[in-house]
This record gives structure tokens, C-alpha cells and sequence, in this order.
């Protein structure tokens, strides 16, 4: 077997001096027959690199199957937090319907503590409560 040498530069070394390291190669002998050895290697190469390139654009595409997942159907994805948007919408909008009710209720507990008129009010309409000698008329609608 034959040996050829070659130099490869590991670049700048002490003092600005490039450093330069031999290395021994084998070359083929000129007895060994030319085979098919290196179609062979390329081929089995171009392969290794066919099937990573499939492996990865497999995991490429599992990869992007999950984000879409995760950002659209997942427990914290768009459609969960439309869905919480909407029920809080939901909750802010009974608040304020409750809120106004409870507003409205203590306004009449504090008229029927001490307006008088406003009971009168309330017994003469909703009740049908009259005076002494009064007399009421209703007329059909």
C-alpha cells in the first residue's frame, strides 16, 4: 500500500507562523482491482442521506401536526379560550343585570322607609286601596 503524504493547515500557530501538520494517507494500490467500491459508497450514501431527509421532513410534519394542535384544539388552544371569552361575556353582561336589580331593590327598600307618598303610591295602584268616601272609576279598555 502506498502512502501519500498531504499537508493540512490548522491555521495561525505561535508567533503569526501558519502550522502546518503532515498527514499519511493511503492510496489504492496499483495491484488492487478497480471495483465497484466507491458507485457503491456514493450510492449507499445518497441513500443515508434520502432517508434522512424523508426522516426529517417526517418529523417535520409530526412536529407541525402538534403545534396546530396544541395552538388550535389543546387545553389552552384558540377554541378553549373563545370559549371562555365568551363565558365571561356571558358572566360581566348577568353581573350588571344583577347589579342594576340589586340597585333598583335598594332604592325602593329606602322610598318605602321613608317617603310616604311612595307608599301611598304603591297601596293605591298595586293594591287598590282607597280613601273613606272615594269612589273609583274603571273604564274598559
Amino acid at each position: 500500500m502506498i502512502m501519500e503524504k498531504y499537508y493540512y493547515n490548522f491555521g495561525i500557530g505561535m508567533f503569526g507562523r501558519n502550522k502546518k501538520k503532515r498527514i499519511n494517507l493511503p492510496l489504492r494500490s496499483q495491484s488492487e482491482p478497480a471495483t465497484h467500491r466507491p458507485d457503491l459508497m456514493k450510492r449507499l450514501s445518497n441513500q443515508g442521506n434520502r432517508i434522512r431527509r424523508m426522516l426529517f421532513r417526517v418529523l417535520a410534519v409530526v412536529a407541525l401536526a402538534f403545534l396546530i394542535y396544541a395552538f388550535i384544539g389543546g387545553s389552552n388552544g384558540l377554541i378553549h379560550i373563545a370559549k371562555l371569552h365568551a363565558k365571561k361575556n356571558e358572566l360581566v353582561y348577568t353581573n350588571h343585570q344583577l347589579l342594576a336589580r340589586l340597585i333598583n331593590a335598594d332604592i325602593i327598600k329606602n322610598r318605602l322607609e321613608n317617603d310616604r307618598t311612595y307608599i301611598e303610591f304603591i297601596a293605591r295602584t298595586m293594591h287598590n286601596f282607597t280613601r273613606p268616601n272615594e269612589v273609583i272609576y274603571r273604564f274598559k279598555e
